[in-house]
């Protein structure tokens, strides 16, 4: 994963970058290692769906407008995808990524020793239109403490 985040990292307007998979951990921890001002951030595939534990699993958003606007007002210019395995709930997503309000910039084949990931690589998607980050606080869906916090993405990321 550390040719994708050095690839991101090296794109203009990619202080917040979505990733959608299984691999999000190694995509953050490379991002954070390249990174160590900590002016990048990731928001996760959980920013659409609340990931299932135990008791529940919640959408966040779930029609291509919501999702739109999700990246707009976060200031998302960039999405990382991984093809592997999908989640039926974050198929707006993906519909929304080959629309022509994004493009596909660049692929990377996930290199793994295991058989099923054999096939698998990560794609980097550019939204086309104008970024517009709200003033207002972010949210971000938490199940495990039952509320969701609110975050200052101005005061989170790009800062020196």
């Amino acid at each position: 994963m550390g040719n994708v985040a050095r690839y991101v990292l090296s794109q203009a307007d990619s202080d917040i970058v979505y990733y959608q998979g299984w691999l999000n951990g190694d995509f953050i921890f490379s991002l954070r290692k390249l990174d160590p001002e900590k002016r990048h951030m990731v928001a996760r595939d959980k920013q659409v769906v609340v990931t299932q534990i135990v008791y529940a699993r919640r959408t966040v958003l779930s029609t291509p407008q919501e999702i739109l606007d999700f990246f707009r007002s976060w200031g998302i210019r960039y999405a990382v995808v991984e093809r592997h395995m999908t989640v039926k709930e974050l198929e707006p997503v993906l519909a929304l990524l080959q629309s022509e309000q994004f493009e596909r910039i660049a692929t990377f084949r996930i290199w793994s020793n295991f058989p099923e990931w054999r096939d698998a690589n990560v794609t980097v998607y550019r939204y086309r239109g104008e970024l517009h980050r709200a003033n207002e606080p972010a949210i971000l869906p938490l199940m495990t403490i039952h509320n969701d916090i609110h975050v200052d993405l101005k005061r989170l990321v790009g800062r020196s």
